[in-house]
């Protein structure tokens, strides 16, 4: 006799029904009543009354006090096993916003992996504003953040990753390809693509700024609620987009043109809560502060 056999035994008493245990452990009723007809056959034990109602005898009575006991223990062995493996197995969770392979993260968790196979690295791609929620809410332990969005924050501790200047991002059916350099006047009347304020109050609100001050006229037709999103829409052909060189750097579609007037750039951080970080988050922020991120950084 199987844990399941016991557990088809249990929701048979429960429910009083065949029909209604089969349907709760997800077989068919013929082999609920096969199962049940087994059982007695083992036990060599009339376990049920059949009728309308399905109810226990005497003998079932007793095997059903055994067969809940053993179930419980079984679970609680499950349970206990379970706990043992994710006390032995530490884990970070992660978060940063940009496409999968951004600033060569997955080659990065491949190479702390290898030092430190004993950790767990779960991954979570999300906008810089609910990556911060989750990190003052405890649900991340650790994120890459515009640096705007945690500046004065005395509950998290934060250390400078890289810098780089915000491109014009056409796609490849744009004229303005072959240019190297861009300036503000040459694309002012097009449509900009811009994400949405709430992914990054703070570096965004810099950001609008400073290209109204060289003449941009911020137009929020075309929105995307990430920079993914806004890169959507300059393949849609719906306009030019003004993002990070790394959220488009292995892209083919699309080819990112600095501005020669426009001088905007993001400060990427390593961040973490100052009163929570674990052994196997500080190993893990320790290890990528001193990993290789884009050359290509504001001078």
């Amino acid at each position: 006799m199987d844990i399941f056999t016991m557990r088809c035994f249990v929701s048979v008493s429960d429910n009083q029904s065949l029909t209604k245990a089969a349907r709760e452990m997800f077989i068919t009723q013929p082999a609920m009543t096969a199962k049940m007809n087994a059982m007695e056959s083992e036990l060599n034990e009339r376990l049920l009354e059949r009728g309308r109602h399905t109810h226990l005898t005497p003998m079932g009575e007793m095997v059903y006090k055994y067969c809940s006991r053993i179930i419980s223990e079984y679970d609680e062995m499950l349970d206990n096993i379970e706990q043992a493996e994710l006390e032995s197995h530490r884990s970070v969770r992660f978060g940063f916003h940009g496409p999968h392979d951004w600033a060569g993260i997955p080659q990065k968790i491949a190479r702390f992996h290898q030092m430190y196979p004993d950790v767990d690295v779960e991954v979570v791609i999300d906008n810089w504003q609910s990556l911060l929620d989750d990190l003052q809410s405890g649900a991340l332990d650790l994120i890459v953040i515009e640096g705007s969005e945690v500046e004065g924050m005395g509950n998290v501790v934060s250390v400078p990753l890289f810098e780089e200047r915000v491109c014009l991002v056409v796609h490849h059916d744009s004229p303005l390809i072959r240019k190297d350099e861009v300036s503000v006047s040459e694309v002012v009347e097009e449509t900009l693509i811009v994400p949405d304020m709430e992914i990054s109050p703070r570096f965004l609100h810099k950001y609008y700024d400073a290209m109204k001050q060289v003449g941009f006229k911020v137009r929020h037709g075309g929105r995307g609620g990430n920079y993914g999103a806004a890169l959507t829409l300059v393949e849609s052909g719906l306009g030019f987009g003004c993002v990070p060189l790394s959220f488009c750097r292995s892209d083919s579609r699309f080819k990112a043109i600095p501005f020669n007037d426009l001088d905007v750039h993001l400060n990427y951080r390593l961040a973490w809560a100052r009163e929570s970080a674990s052994a196997a988050t500080s190993q893990f922020a320790s290890f990528l502060e001193n990993e290789d991120w884009p050359h290509d950084s504001v001078e």
